[in-house]
């Protein structure tokens, strides 16, 4: 029932790890790493960061029995993708448009966030095995951080009502049943997860008036 809020080096970590599974596969697109699948103002979306998208994607799909060959399912992870990648974009351009930056403490506390996982010597060999450089990993990072930090500013902050945590729980008694816990112990936990839910949705109201006002076409 309830969500883990994780920190972006915890994101940064299932992504990491997909992409050393992943390997050199590519999407049903074909498209190769170098191509520009779209441009937003000017910043570019190579073709590296579409199949590695698109990949994930297809891979949830075809957890749910989906038929990956249909080409109306190839055309929705297509346009999924896009809006996806398109949308970092927006919000990355508008953040260093207006200002923000990721400082060095930052990213290195966020790549020990990712270090911790391994042992001594095993983070370097899974950097090497998936082709990816701790400098491309760090930029990811910073790029992550300045991201939010621009969300931060623009969504504010958020509230919860009681009424809405009494809502939840209800939800949660019911399908918890006998398991539920007492309000008093997952009232922060109802909390946190209410105001990541607002804080998305927040987002993509962001995201969707930024687009609008963006220069933005897709080359695919």
């Amino acid at each position: 029932m309830f969500k883990k809020v994780t920190s972006i080096g915890v994101v940064f970590l299932l992504i990491f790890v997909a992409a050393c599974a992943d390997g050199e596969e590519k999407s049903e697109e074909d498209i190769t790493d170098d191509t520009i699948v779209a441009t937003v103002n000017g910043m570019e979306i190579k073709g590296e960061d579409y199949n590695f998208a698109y990949e994930q994607l297809e891979q949830l799909y075809e957890q749910t029995g989906q038929d990956l060959e249909d080409e109306e399912i190839a055309e929705t992870i297509k346009e999924t993708v896009l809006e996806q990648l398109i949308g970092q974009t927006v919000l990355l351009y508008y953040a260093e448009q207006n200002g923000f930056e990721a400082e060095d403490e930052e990213v290195e506390q966020e790549l020990n966030t990712i270090k911790e996982q391994y042992e001594e010597d095993e983070f370097a060999r899974v950097l090497e095995d998936s082709g990816i450089t701790e400098e491309q990993l760090r930029e990811e990072m910073a790029n992550q951080i300045k991201t939010n930090k621009f969300i931060d500013q623009e969504i504010g902050s958020i509230d919860v009502s009681e009424e809405e945590v009494q809502e939840y729980y209800e939800t949660y008694k019911e399908q918890m049943g006998e398991e539920a816990k007492e309000l008093e112990d997952v009232e922060e936990v109802i909390k946190r997860e209410l105001e990541n839910q607002k804080r998305q949705e927040k987002a993509k109201e962001i995201v969707d008036e930024l687009k609008e006002k963006s220069d933005i076409e897709i080359l695919i």
